[in-house]
């Protein structure tokens, strides 16, 4: 299966969790708009979209990311964090979309 994650690379969270999915076979996508934290894994397409200004950088980045998804062509977007994340993943142009709550998006 063909996954695209649209998460922060600068969570441990995100991090385990595409991990694992790219650990079970499956071919990994992943769209951060956060500067990653950690090493990413070989196989895993990674494209990192920084914000420095939310409203002014976020149409841009919407842009970014929709050509990103559409070249790509994942059976499944997977939206870790509701927030910004939800947004830009409402705009993304993907057809199937799962979205994970954390933290804040769960109080």
């Amino acid at each position: 299966m063909k996954i695209c994650f649209l998460a922060s690379s600068a969570t441990i969270h995100s991090y385990k969790w595409i991990n694992y999915f790219h650990k079970l076979g499956h071919e990994i996508t992943w769209i951060s708009l956060a500067p990653r934290a950690y090493e990413i894994p070989e196989g895993i397409r990674f494209f990192e979209v920084p914000l420095e200004n939310k409203v002014m950088d976020l149409p841009r980045a919407v842009v970014k990311i929709r050509k990103v998804i559409s070249n790509f062509n994942p059976d499944l977007l997977h939206i870790h964090y509701v927030g910004i994340y939800g947004l830009v993943g409402l705009f993304s142009g993907a057809d199937t979309i799962v979205a994970t709550p954390w933290g804040s998006d769960v109080v």
